[in-house]
């Protein structure tokens, strides 16, 4: 079976919430905040860490079928705490990526299965809520092996999206929405890739559970 991405539901899934209008608003006045203060480092370094943590959420939310997956902009200090230690435990497959800039037409290559073993490493983690997995190079290797017709599709996806996003960062109303949506659209997309229906071979088995609506009250996810 090939990979089933379906970019016109990422492009769509937002809306289909009926919060959207106050996920998204919030998520554009952070990004508004940062972009201010861009000038001072620890807005920065919060910020990514913030978005780092809100994909995990997203990604548990995918995972466990929640009808409305984009997550609220609660526990912020929380989530942020929690993309932390998760962008820490990716640095040492990024430190080797850099390697490859030895032989500088390898370079792109060598970032580009980074990433992708990166997003290998965050799947599990989102399955065993361990950062062990990061460390596993041989496995996150071979996983990266093993799924690269699926990964490469993922990965074309994304870069379509991207071109698209960039289009409308020529100005700062644009570059404030890139910020906004880049993140959640992507992450829809590496949700699809790692539990929709595709062709990738998922080492560990994933949990389900009934799908429910993340934006009530009752059902805001718990870390």
């Amino acid at each position: 079976m090939a990979s089933t991405i379906q970019f016109s539901k990422t492009l769509s899934f937002i809306f289909d919430d009926p919060q959207w209008f106050r996920k998204l608003g919030v998520g554009l006045l952070i990004a508004m905040g940062c972009v201010l203060f861009g000038w001072l480092i620890f807005p920065i370094i919060f910020w990514v860490c913030l978005l780092e943590g809100y994909q995990i959420r997203m990604l548990r939310n995918m995972r466990d079928g929640v009808e409305h997956p984009l997550p609220n902009w609660d526990r912020m200090g929380e989530m942020a705490g929690e993309g932390f230690r998760v962008g820490l435990a990716q640095l040492p497959i990024w430190f080797i990526a850099l390697f490859t800039f030895i032989i500088p037409p390898l370079g792109l290559v060598g970032m580009a299965v980074a990433y992708f073993m990166t997003n290998e490493g965050l799947l599990r983690y989102i399955e065993t809520n361990s950062l062990d997995g990061f460390f596993r190079f041989g496995e996150l290797w071979k996983s990266f092996r093993q799924n690269m017709s699926a990964s490469l599709s993922y990965g074309v996806w994304v870069f379509v999206l991207t071109v698209i996003l960039t289009l409308l960062s020529s100005t700062f109303i644009g570059g404030i929405l890139q910020i906004t949506l880049q993140v959640p659209l992507e992450t829809h997309l590496l949700g699809q890739y790692g539990y929709g229906a595709s062709t990738r071979e998922k080492p560990k088995h994933i949990g389900s559970s009934k799908p429910k609506n993340e934006g009530s009250s009752s059902d805001i996810f718990e870390m």
